[in-house]
């Protein structure tokens, strides 16, 4: 995989929250976390690249804020979302959703005068995290560390990282 040259800004937390609020339309808890959370499976990775196909970003939400983000973006019953979390697996309609999420949240990293950033595609790490995020976590990123709390569904922890 190549890697990004120049780095992006890192998004705050407040900058999630207010993103996470508008799309879902219900009141999302943002919260940063002083001390950097393990990156660990089970967990949905969403990958962000330039134009160039160049790896600039990494966006880890472990099972549990996957799953209900994606049930939340289409007002799947929390229940639902629950059972995704037992059984160990992102289900369908909440993983198309995810990648919606995803692909808003790549609005953070995009400003003037810097690479245009896209999302390029969500991977479930259910069994294992892909190596590629080992290797980044190697390289030192830029990282943003948050536990989101999503109003009537549920919380978990979500790492943005970027490539230095």
């Amino acid at each position: 995989m190549s890697v990004q040259k120049n780095a992006l800004p890192l998004p705050t937390g407040r900058q999630v929250g207010l993103l996470l609020n508008q799309l879902l339309g219900r009141t999302v808890r943002v919260e940063q976390n002083a001390t950097a959370m393990a990156v660990r499976q089970p967990c949905v990775i969403g990958i962000y690249v330039t134009d160039d196909d160049v790896v600039a970003a990494l966006c880890v939400f472990d099972l549990k804020l996957g799953c209900h983000l994606g049930a939340c973006l289409s007002m799947i019953p929390p229940v639902v979302a629950e059972e995704s979390v037992r059984r160990g697996v992102l289900g369908e309609y909440m993983a198309e959703n995810l990648y919606e999420v995803a692909n808003v949240m790549s609005r953070m990293f995009n400003h003037d005068g810097e690479a245009h950033v896209r999302l390029r595609e969500v991977v479930q790490a259910l069994n294992a995290v892909p190596p590629f995020v080992g290797e980044m976590l190697a390289r030192k990123p830029m990282r943003l560390d948050l536990n989101i709390n999503i109003s009537g569904y549920g919380a978990g922890p979500m790492v943005l990282l970027i490539e230095p």
